[in-house]
């Protein structure tokens, strides 16, 4: 079974679902996104897309984007430049 997910790291510490879903809407129907804040580090969140070509054009499409660009109304954690890292999730693999 092919892969949906991506995984979005580095967030902006004040991002909100909603702004996630603003900007990887636009790459195709989002089925989820689980948005995850750890002690220390950035948030991250996998977003969860309805068929493979969407969580690939979404993957490619945002990576390395300065925060801002991408969040414009929300504060960026370090600076200006800070720029997200997206990359397509591992496909589950079946135990042999």
């Amino acid at each position: 079974m092919e892969n949906r997910q991506i995984y979005v790291s580095n967030l902006p510490n004040k991002v909100r679902e909603s702004d996630l879903s603003d900007v990887f809407a636009m790459y195709g129907k989002i089925r989820y996104i689980d948005l995850k804040r750890e002690e220390n580090s950035a948030p991250y969140a996998i977003i969860e897309y309805e068929t493979v070509g969407e969580a690939d054009h979404a993957a490619v499409g945002c990576d390395g984007y300065e925060c801002w660009r991408l969040f414009g109304g929300v504060e960026a954690r370090a600076s200006a430049n800070q720029r997200i890292r997206v990359i397509r999730c591992e496909p589950e693999r079946s135990a042999a």
